[in-house]
């Protein structure tokens, strides 16, 4: 991978963080997947699970559905996370190179 396709990817995990941070700012998508989603439905499925066999297929699609939901936050954390990391090592790329000139 060269420098160019170095930046372009930084670039990509940037833009990627903002659209999940405009996300988490939008009153729709935090109503419906922050409020509802990562909060009540995981305590209404963690709930039902303590009433569940676990041998039963109920049971293995309350877990299915938990693992989805976790996925989805798990995923938008990485981006975020990949986003602020891709910021840093451009700002520590300008620095180096800055001081280089010097």
């Amino acid at each position: 991978m060269n420098v160019n396709d170095l930046v372009a990817s930084y670039q990509n995990d940037i833009e990627l963080s903002k659209a999940v941070n405009q996300l988490e700012h939008n009153s729709a998508f935090k109503t419906v997947v922050l409020d509802n989603l990562f909060n009540k439905e995981v305590i209404l499925l963690v709930n039902q699970l303590a009433s569940l066999n676990k041998s039963t297929s109920e049971y293995n699609e309350v877990i299915r559905k938990l693992d989805a939901i976790s996925y989805l936050k798990n995923y938008l954390q990485q981006l975020t996370e990949a986003g602020n990391a891709a910021e840093r090592n451009i700002r520590e790329a300008h620095y180096l190179l800055n001081s280089d000139e010097e």
